[in-house]
């Protein structure tokens, strides 16, 4: 069930990903104005805020949500003008 949620969240994103080789993907992102929406629904399904960091790639912010639960995860950037899912997985584990 969670997981069906998970696609629902991908669906609403507009997030494609066209995998020609495990290093090649191609997303697509969301306007800024719609990340809270999207946080709602990676909330929804039971991923709360981990951490967040700024990436040393480029000028974006990189926040981390987990269910630590059921391992599932969610990786976002954001910059000034638009919000990616950079990544998501199923297993994961929370270590202090």
């Amino acid at each position: 069930m969670k997981y069906l949620a998970f696609c629902i969240v991908l669906l609403f994103a507009g997030t494609a990903y066209a995998q020609t080789s495990l290093s090649t993907k191609v997303y697509e992102c969301i306007p800024i104005m719609d990340k809270d929406k999207l946080i709602a629904q990676i909330n929804d399904i039971g991923e709360t805020f981990l951490f967040s960091g700024l990436s040393e790639k480029g000028p974006h912010l990189v926040e981390v949500y987990m269910d630590t639960e059921t391992g599932t995860w969610t990786a976002l950037g954001t910059d000034t003008v638009k919000v990616c899912i950079l990544d998501f997985g199923r297993k994961a584990e929370k270590v202090e």
